[in-house]
């Protein structure tokens, strides 16, 4: 299976960009109510562009997802964990050192009702 397509190579980021402008219109035109000769006819060749794209590209889209699936999503759960430990003993280091300063300000407080003389 090759990565290419027979006509036109590669889907390139132009193309990527048409073939979004385009699902977006379709799916416009198919959540009209009222249907004309025009929007029937638009949807049509929309229908008609799209299905030969995603077929023309289907081994990159494919390929993508998987990749996807089976490599970045993986790697992304990790660094979400790690993320989360992190976070985790950053906030316990927080609120230790809450604690201690507390504790000091306690400590070192004179009671307001002692008089000092001097």
């Amino acid at each position: 299976m090759s990565n290419q397509n027979k006509n036109n190579g590669p889907l390139t980021a132009d193309e990527a960009m048409k073939l979004g402008g385009a699902y977006q219109r379709f799916s416009e035109l198919r959540g009209l109510v009222v249907q004309t000769p025009t929007s029937e006819a638009e949807l049509k060749g929309l229908t008609e562009y799209l299905a030969t794209t995603l077929i023309d590209h289907a081994s990159e889209f494919i390929g993508c997802w998987f990749a996807v699936r089976n490599e970045y999503e993986p790697i992304l759960g990790l660094l979400a964990r790690i993320g989360e430990r992190v976070s985790g003993i950053h906030a316990q280091n927080a609120a230790k050192h809450q604690a201690q300063s507390q504790a000091a300000t306690a400590d070192s407080a004179e009671p307001s009702n002692i008089i000092t003389l001097k």
